[in-house]
Parts: structure tokens; sequence; C-alpha cells
């Protein structure tokens, strides 16, 4: 596998479909494809990541005051910057101002942080909710009555064995004393 390829796979980086069959087209970066094929016209910015669309809101753009040439550019990483959990709105704009000067190396490499950090943050919430629905399963099995029945047995049991334990070493002491 191509190092591209396996980039694209294990962190979404986008990449230009290449006209092979069965490639997911993701929104180029500058520097993978030409712009001029790039979105063209005004209204709601739109790039095909996968196959989810993405629309950016025109408050969103405004907010942030987000360079309009580079929201036709890169869609893709403008919406995992606003959807990113570990940013607040300073931040976000902060990257916002710096997108237009970053080279697309590094345009590339913030997209695929971001990028890591959804999928990672997306398999996680996956694992919860195969957590969660164990637990409901569960949830029909097990009752409060059930578990303090368990826990006085389980207190019982271990009365038992401290007074096995404690006849056991009084039997000792005992055939020491004799000797």
């Amino acid at each position: 596998m191509s190092d591209q390829n396996q980039n694209s796979r294990s962190t979404g980086s986008p990449q230009a479909n290449s006209g092979q069959t069965g490639q997911t087209s993701f929104t180029p970066l500058p520097d993978e494809t030409h712009l001029a094929n790039s979105q063209s016209g005004g209204g709601t910015p739109f790039a095909q990541t996968g196959i989810k669309q993405i629309a950016i809101k025109r408050a969103d753009i405004e907010k942030f005051d987000i360079a309009e040439e580079f929201v036709k550019q890169n869609p893709a990483l403008i919406d995992l910057i606003l959807k990113t959990e570990s940013m607040k709105d300073e931040e976000r704009k902060y990257w916002f101002q710096l997108l237009p000067i970053m080279s697309a190396e590094q345009i590339k490499k913030l997209q695929n942080i971001l990028q890591n950090e959804k999928d990672q943050l997306e398999e996680l919430d996956k694992k919860y909710e195969a957590e969660v629905s164990k637990l409901n399963e569960n949830k029909s099995n097990w009752s409060p009555q059930k578990f303090i029945e368990k826990r006085k047995q389980i207190e019982k049991n271990e009365k038992a064995h401290e007074t096995d334990e404690k006849d056991a070493e009084k039997d000792i002491l005992d055939q020491l004393e004799n000797l």
C-alpha cells in the first residue's frame, strides 16, 4: 500500500480521487490537486468527504472571519476546526487567522491532527456505546435485592473462614505448648 493511501486510511487525510474505482473521494488540499476544479460560485461551500457532504454556515464564516478563498479551497478542514472539541472559540479564531499564511504541508498536518482526534473520539464513543449497551442488557438481570443477598452471603463466608482460621491457629498453638 502506498504511503499516501495508508495515511489517508489511518489519518483521514484528504486525497484526490485518482479515478480508481472503490476509492473514497476527499476534499483535496491546495498542494494535491489543481484548485481550478474547486468549488465556484456563491452560497454555502460544500465538499464531499467520504460519503458525507459538508456545509459551512455563513454565520460561522462571519463569526470567525474566515477567508472566503480558503473556505472554498478546503471546507473539510474548516469543518474539522469548527467541530473539534479540543478548541475554544478563541483558539479557532487564531487558527483561522493563521490558515491563509500557512504552507500546504502545515495545513495538511493540522488537518491530519484534527482528523485523528475526530477518529479517536468516534472510536471512544463506539466503545462507550458498546459498554452502555452491555450494561443495559445485564440491567434486567440485576436487582438490589440479589446484590444485598449476595453481599450478605460473602460476609457470612468470610466470617466462617475467619473462625476456621482462628480455630486452626489455636490448634497449632496448643500443639506447640504440648511439645
